[in-house]
């Protein structure tokens, strides 16, 4: 089953360049503070960062060595683990409280 992509239209980050697209959103080397922040500032005001954390998430993305600075939803590969460690913290904890 093909997943459908067609939000990736609206994403924020579909006007930068090439070398913008290598620099902040597929960068080789770990992200700098200066990346960080224009990666937050891009993704913060995308329409569809949602959609595209959860795509990242379904499929992996970054589970490769390779691929673990690549930016989806305004993460990398760590701040997509430590996000998923935090919902799941949070669904635990509500579930206490219905208990």
């Amino acid at each position: 089953m093909n997943e459908d992509i067609r939000w990736m239209d609206e994403s924020a980050c579909r006007s930068l360049s090439q070398e913008e697209k290598d620099r902040y959103i597929y960068p080789l080397e770990p992200h700098t503070k200066a990346t960080r922040e224009f990666v937050a500032e891009l993704c913060g005001g995308c329409p569809v960062q949602e959609q595209c954390l959860q795509y990242a998430i379904r499929n992996r993305i970054g589970a490769e060595q390779q691929s673990r600075t690549i930016i989806f939803g305004g993460l990398d590969y760590r701040g997509r683990v430590a996000w998923m460690r935090k919902q799941a913290t949070e669904r635990r904890k509500g579930a206490k409280v219905a208990n």
